[in-house]
């Protein structure tokens, strides 16, 4: 109870009202990333891996993003995806069950 005593003083003079702002960059760096960032003809984004950033001309990016995108199913709901794959189960047993060759008794 007297080591929670003795930080007590320390922590409620803390301003917790005003973020915590770290940056392991020099000044002129984080300039220029905030530069960049204002720019509308370039897109940064994080990579998938490897904690960078990628920067991208706005319209290369517009024609990844579509070209990635084109045909693909977006916002399924999980119900959605549990009676596509339960339909296309259906539909496989169905075909399996309809090809196979039936004896006629004569």
């Amino acid at each position: 109870m007297a080591k929670i005593d003795r930080c007590r003083p320390s922590i409620n003079s803390r301003n917790y009202t005003r973020p915590i702002v770290f940056s392991n960059l020099p000044q002129e760096e984080k300039q220029a990333l905030q530069d960049l960032r204002h720019r509308s003809d370039i897109t940064i984004k994080p990579a998938d891996r490897g904690g960078v950033f990628v920067v991208w001309s706005r319209e290369l990016y517009n024609q990844e993003a579509h070209r990635q995108t084109v045909g693909q199913p977006f916002l399924l709901t999980p119900s959605q995806v549990i009676c596509d794959v339960i339909a296309g189960a259906v539909e496989r047993n169905i075909n399996a069950v309809s090809h196979k060759p039936t004896r006629v008794p004569i």
